[in-house]
């Protein structure tokens, strides 16, 4: 079972939909959607969806709240829950030897890469190993939990809530 997260937001939801206008709106056929720093807030059957984390290509990580309007205020209550890409027909319809002809394809380009990609993790592991020897801090990435919370607390306002 995914962990709930609860934020509140002091105003109405056409104030947070009026806060989410400063960042650039982009439409698309389904609706409409607002890109900014590393997120994406998108609007999906009257539903709110936070993209929080790439996962992938086309996939990644959103948090789907439900929102509840309430003195003047709205609690978004909801998880993170990864969305993947769309079934694309055009691919599935592709015959049986262009599929082999596109895998031999991909693998001759790992057998070409592999060596430059081998070197350059060399170069990292020498690099952390250095870094280790001299005890300095390594930066440390930030959790997708981290990023909701920057997200919703940084860009748009809310306050956090006990989460369950």
């Amino acid at each position: 079972m995914s962990k709930e997260y609860v934020f509140e937001f002091n105003g109405t939801k056409e104030e947070l939909l009026n806060k989410l206008n400063i960042f650039p709106n982009n439409e698309y056929s389904n609706g409409r959607f607002y890109y900014f720093d590393a997120y994406i807030v998108k609007f999906v059957d009257n539903k709110i969806h936070f993209g929080i984390e790439r996962a992938g290509h086309s996939g990644g990580q959103w948090f789907i709240p439900t929102i509840t309007e309430y003195n003047g205020k709205i609690e978004l209550k909801g998880t993170i829950e990864y969305i993947g890409p769309e079934s694309d027909s055009a691919t599935s319809s592709k015959s049986k030897l262009r599929r082999l002809i596109d895998k031999i394809r991909e693998c001759l380009l790992y057998i070409i890469l592999s060596p430059f990609i081998l070197i350059i993790y060399a170069f990292l592991f020498f690099r952390w190993l250095f870094a280790k020897i001299l005890r300095r801090s390594i930066v440390e990435l930030k959790t997708t939990e981290d990023k909701l919370f920057d997200l919703m607390e940084n860009n748009l306002g809310c306050i956090r809530r006990e989460t369950i």
